[in-house]
């Protein structure tokens, strides 16, 4: 993962995300509420993130691992992959 470095502008936004988005994995996850939480909060502080819903079906898991890795400031992952991850 690349480094991140944060700084607040004048305007009060925090800046210097290498990447700005994060995301959830899972199967089933389309019922997260992950999302709504996250992107309150980072809007609420000034953070140029998003945070997204990215399903994982079986057989999809290694796909989606490389996006995340190459695309995405960071994630997380609940079931079933949370071992196998």
């Amino acid at each position: 993962m690349p480094d991140i470095e944060l700084y607040r502008t004048d305007s009060g936004k925090a800046m210097g995300f290498t990447m700005n988005k994060l995301a959830i994995i899972g199967d089933p996850v389309s019922h997260s509420h992950s999302p709504k939480i996250h992107n309150f909060i980072s809007k609420r502080l000034g953070l140029d993130y998003r945070y997204e819903i990215l399903e994982t079906p079986p057989g999809k898991l290694e796909d989606n691992i490389k996006l995340l890795k190459s695309e995405y400031a960071g994630f997380n992952v609940t079931s079933p992959y949370k071992i196998e991850v």
